[in-house]
C-alpha cells in the first residue's frame, strides 16, 4: 500500500503539505514522479514546476540521497531500505474545474497534478490520511475508511478522484433506478439545488437508458460556484468537477443553462472516454502525451449527446437546442483554421495548444467540429438505414464491444461501425470532414433540411461582417482580437492586439459600431487611430460591402414539410428506446 498525509498548514500561503510513504522492499535505487498531463485535458500540464522543498527519509527519518533526473521525476537511493518518506510542498492557487487550490476555506485537490507515484507500484492500493480544520467536511467518490481516510484500488482510480473539502460545502442526494448521486457545492444554494436535482434526474436517467446500463453505482457532481464569471468541467470515472459563475446568476436561465450543458456533457463521459477510450489512452501514461486524433469523438459525440439528450429528455426545449447547434456552427464558420489543419490532426495537436486560440486560424476544434461531424454522421446514418439505426448504435456498440471488455478502438474501427449502421459506406465524409480541411456548410445545411430545418443569416455589426475584424473592450478603445483573411481589415495592415482609439479623427465611444454604420454607407476610405505596442498610427480601411467575412445564422422550421421531413425529424428527435 501507498500512503498519503496531506494538510495545509498554512492554507493563507496556499502551500499544500504532503508526505507520501512508498514500500521499496530493499531496491537500490526507487523513482517516484508527478503526471506531466492529466486525463480530461490533452496537453501537457507540467504540474512539477509547483512543487517546492523535496525532502525523502528512510524508515527511521534519517535522510536519504535523491536527484532529479527529469522535470517530474526524482531518482532516489534507497539500498537496504523497506520503506521510505517523500516530503514536498505544492504550491495551489489555480482554482478551475482540474487544479488544485488551498485557502482557509477549502483544501481542493486532483490528485493527478499534485500526488506523486510510482510507475512500478501504479497497481497497488493507495490511501489518503487528511488533516483538515474541525468544521471542514469532505466530498468525493473515493471510499471512505475513517473519519478523514479515503482509499483508492490503484493510482488510477486515485489519479481520477478529486476531492473538495471544506467548511462551506453543501450536500444534496437523489437516487436514480441504477445510481446514487449527490450534489456537492461549495456554496450552499438550496433553491439552485432543488431545480438541479429536478433536471440532472431527468438527463441522467436518459442517458443511462441510452447506453443500457451505468457502469458505476454512484456519481458525484462537485461545484465549484465562483463569484466572477467562469466556465470549466472536467470529467472523471465517478464524479466530475464544474467550476462556474458568477454565483449572482446562476438561478437566471442564461447561465443555468450552461450548467445543464456541461454537466449533461461531462455524465456523458462515464462512458465516453471513461470506459469507451482509444487505443493510444488504454491505459493512461501519465509521464508523456497520449497522442490520438481521435478527438472527434472521445469530445465531438460528448458535446453533441451533451446537448441533444438535454432535448430530448424534456429538460430543454427545441429552442433551446437550436440555439446551442447554431453556435457550434457559427463558431465553425468564424474558425479559419478548417482550411489549414484538419480535425483529425487539431486533435493530435490538442498538445500544443488544443485549449487557447493559439496562432490565428491554425487548427480547428475537437468540441466544435466534432460536435458538427456527429450530427452529420447521425443523420446519414439515420437516412440511410431508413430509421433502423442512429449514431447512438455506435455508441452502445463502442460501449459494449470495446467499453466493457477492456478493448481501446481505432479510427478503422469508428469508420466500420458508422458504415456498419449506415448500412452503406460513408468513407467519404471521414474523408472530407475529419482528414480533410473542408467547410462543413453544405453538408450542415443539407443534413438540418432533411430534418426540416433551415439556416437563417443573422446580421452581425459592420466591423465584423464587412471589415472583418472583432474586438473587445481595451484600455482606452477597442482591442481587436480576430481578424479574417483576406478582408479588408487585413489587406489595410490591422493587426491582432491594436486598440482603435479614433474614427476618422474623433473618440470612438462605447460602441464602434454606432460610429461606422454612418461611415459605412458613404463607401469612402475610413482613417482608424490605433495604439500599437504603446505607439499611435494612423491606417484607412474601405469596407467591403459585397462580401461578408464573419457570419452568423439561427436555425429555423421549414414551413410546409414533406412526408420525409416528418418522418426524420420524429426519429431523430424521439426516444429509440
Amino acid at each position: 500500500m501507498i500512503r498519503y498525509f496531506i494538510q495545509s498548514k498554512k492554507p493563507t500561503t496556499h502551500y499544500i503539505d504532503i508526505e507520501i510513504l512508498f514500500p521499496v522492499l530493499g531496491k537500490e535505487a526507487f523513482e517516484v514522479c508527478l503526471p506531466v498531463w492529466r486525463p480530461g485535458r490533452y496537453e501537457l500540464g507540467n504540474f512539477a514546476k509547483n512543487v517546492r522543498c523535496v525532502e525523502v527519509f528512510d524508515d527511521r527519518d534519517y535522510p536519504l540521497h535523491f536527484e532529479k533526473t527529469d522535470k517530474s521525476t526524482w531518482r532516489i537511493k534507497c539500498a537496504g531500505k523497506k520503506q521510505i518518506k517523500v516530503v514536498y510542498s505544492y504550491f495551489s492557487f489555480e482554482l478551475n474545474a482540474g487544479s488544485t487550490y488551498a485557502d482557509e476555506h477549502q483544501l481542493y485537490i486532483n490528485p493527478v497534478n499534485c500526488l506523486m507515484y510510482s510507475k512500478e507500484l501504479v497497481n497497488l492500493q493507495h490511501e489518503l490520511n487528511f488533516t483538515l480544520p474541525s468544521d471542514f467536511t469532505i466530498s468525493t467518490s473515493l471510499e471512505k475508511i475513517g473519519s478523514c481516510q479515503y482509499s483508492a484500488a490503484d493510482f488510477h482510480e486515485l489519479a481520477d478522484s478529486p476531492v473538495l473539502a471544506g467548511n462551506k460545502i453543501s450536500t444534496f442526494s437523489f437516487q436514480l433506478p441504477l445510481l446514487k448521486t449527490q450534489l456537492h457545492l461549495n456554496e450552499g444554494i438550496p433553491l439552485l439545488a432543488e431545480k438541479m436535482m429536478n433536471d440532472f434526474s431527468a438527463f441522467m436517467e436518459y442517458t443511462i437508458k441510452f447506453f443500457g446500463d451505468c457502469p458505476v453505482s454512484d456519481f458525484h457532481f462537485l461545484f465549484q460556484l465562483l463569484p466572477f464569471r467562469f466556465y470549466h468541467g472536467v470529467e472523471h470515472l465517478k464524479s466530475t468537477v464544474i467550476a462556474i459563475g458568477p454565483t449572482s446568476e446562476l438561478l437566471e436561465w442564461k447561465l443555468y443553462a450552461e450548467i445543464l450543458g456541461v454537466s449533461c456533457h461531462e455524465f456523458f463521459h462515464v462512458w465516453n472516454i471513461k470506459f469507451i477510450r482509444p487505443a493510444e489512452m488504454l491505459p493512461y501514461d501519465y509521464s508523456r502525451e497520449n497522442y490520438s486524433r481521435s478527438g472527434f469523438v472521445y469530445e465531438g459525440f460528448t458535446t453533441y449527446y451533451g446537448d441533444l439528450l438535454l432535448w430530448r429528455s424534456g429538460v430543454f426545449t427545441e429552442r433551446d437546442y437550436l440555439l446551442t447547434l447554431a453556435e457550434r456552427i457559427n463558431k465553425h464558420l468564424n474558425n479559419f483554421g478548417r482550411f489549414n489543419l484538419s480535425l483529425a490532426d487539431s486533435s493530435f495537436d490538442t498538445w500544443l495548444d488544443g485549449y487557447v486560440q493559439g496562432a490565428p486560424h491554425r487548427k480547428v476544434s475537437i468540441y466544435d467540429e466534432g460536435n458538427l461531424l456527429a450530427f452529420i454522421l447521425d443523420i446519414h446514418i439515420m437516412v440511410n438505414s431508413e430509421g433502423r439505426n442512429s449514431l447512438r448504435n455506435v455508441c452502445v456498440e463502442l460501449y459494449n464491444e470495446f467499453g466493457k471488455k477492456g478493448r481501446g478502438y481505432t479510427l478503422d474501427d469508428i469508420i466500420g461501425l458508422c458504415n456498419k449502421y449506415a448500412e452503406k459506406e460513408i468513407n467519404d465524409l471521414f474523408s472530407r470532414y475529419l482528414f480533410g480541411k473542408n467547410d462543413y456548410f453544405i453538408e450542415i445545411e443539407s443534413c438540418l433540411s432533411q430534418l426540416g430545418f433551415r439556416l437563417a443569416e443573422v446580421s452581425l455589426p459592420v466591423h465584423e461582417h464587412y471589415f472583418g475584424f472583432k474586438t473587445v473592450d481595451g484600455i482606452s478603445g477597442k482591442r481587436i482580437t480576430m481578424i479574417a483573411p483576406d478582408s479588408p481589415a487585413e489587406l489595410s495592415g490591422l493587426s491582432i492586439s491594436d486598440e482603435i482609439t479614433e474614427i476618422n479623427g474623433n473618440a470612438i465611444g462605447p460602441d464602434l459600431d454606432d460610429v461606422l454604420k454612418n461611415l459605412f454607407q458613404e463607401q469612402k476610405p475610413i482613417s482608424f487611430t490605433l495604439a500599437r505596442n504603446s505607439v499611435f498610427q494612423k491606417i484607412e480601411i474601405r469596407a467591403n460591402q459585397n462580401s461578408g467575412f464573419f457570419t452568423s445564422y439561427s436555425i429555423s422550421k421549414i414551413q410546409d414539410l414533406s412526408a420525409d421531413q416528418i418522418k426524420n425529424y420524429k426519429l431523430w428527435h424521439s426516444p429509440l428506446f
